[in-house]
């Protein structure tokens, strides 16, 4: 890919059917965009609702008030669950967001 050399570690978490795919993914530098640039181009398997990288090609079979609301707002379903800086001994923890949860439900089903 194009850009600064960047490495990212992919683990397939959970499947949902045909639509979607929940990965753990780990990087060595931190580059602006990495995660979504590796998913869209490596991958071939963008974000979804990544409107930059192409997540917003995704057909989804409903279109509910919750991802319209997603989409008009420029969120994606990227979420940091935990962020480490060895550098600084930081270590910081998040869980997912509930639109989120709610996005991928009306996604699948």
């Amino acid at each position: 890919l194009d850009g600064r050399p960047a490495t990212s570690f992919y683990q397939v978490m959970e499947r949902f059917g045909q639509t979607a795919t929940k990965l753990a993914i780990k990087t060595t530098q931190g580059r602006k965009h990495q995660v979504r640039i590796h998913c869209s181009k490596g991958l071939h398997t963008p974000i979804i609702l990544d409107q930059r990288y192409g997540g917003q090609r995704i057909m989804y079979r409903k279109q509910s008030d919750r991802l319209k609301e997603a989409r008009a707002r420029d969120r994606l379903c990227l979420h940091a669950d935990t962020i480490v800086v060895r550098d600084l001994n930081l270590h910081v923890a998040s869980t997912l967001p509930t639109w989120w949860h709610d996005v991928i439900h009306d996604i699948i089903s």
